[in-house]
């Protein structure tokens, strides 16, 4: 749901393995020698072939703006506004004594 609302076409981009497949327990296998765990959940996150990690590790990545280069590049999705400068105080707002 999360990168859905971001504008991902989840639809198009996710795989998932078919436990019926006669390659699943090779890929399986092989996805978990890439990811360098025994533990195998949906869904493990690729970019550009490099593993990104699980669920939460990607959408922690993806809040931090680690994705929004190739969220734009792949899918047209712009990059999130910066801060707005008007957020911050002023300089000189906040002083301090010399003795603080």
């Amino acid at each position: 749901e999360d990168l859905k609302k971001r504008g991902v076409p989840v639809q198009d981009v996710f795989e998932k393995l078919d436990k019926a497949w006669p390659q699943y327990q090779s890929l399986k296998a092989q996805l978990q020698r890439i990811m360098g765990k025994q533990q195998f959940s949906f869904p493990q996150t690729f970019v550009r072939g490099v593993y990104q990690g699980d669920y939460d590790e990607v959408i922690a990545k993806a809040d931090g703006g680690a994705f929004a280069d190739f969220f734009h590049e792949q899918f047209g999705i712009a990059p999130p506004a910066a801060a707005d400068a008007e957020a911050l105080p002023p300089p000189g707002v906040i002083a301090f004594d010399d003795d603080f």
